[in-house]
C-alpha cells in the first residue's frame, strides 16, 4: 500500500510524518508528495530522495 501526501504551509504533521518515513528508509510507502508551499523546506528533501512530487502554485 502507497500513500499520497498534501503538505501544506500551515500544519507540519504532514512534513513530520513524510520527514519520519525518510529518516526510517520507508519511502517505499510513499506514492506522492504535493506540495502546496513552494519555499517548503521539505522540497529539497523529498527530491534528494527522488521520490515523486508536485509543487502546487499557491496562487
Amino acid at each position: 500500500m502507497r500513500f499520497n501526501f498534501l503538505l501544506t504551509n500551515r500544519g507540519s504533521n504532514a512534513i513530520s510524518l513524510v520527514d519520519y518515513l525518510i529518516n526510517k528508509n520507508l519511502t517505499n510507502l510513499i506514492n506522492k508528495v504535493i506540495i502546496n508551499n513552494p519555499n517548503s523546506p521539505a522540497i529539497e528533501k523529498i527530491k534528494q530522495r527522488n521520490i515523486k512530487s508536485t509543487v502546487l502554485d499557491p496562487q
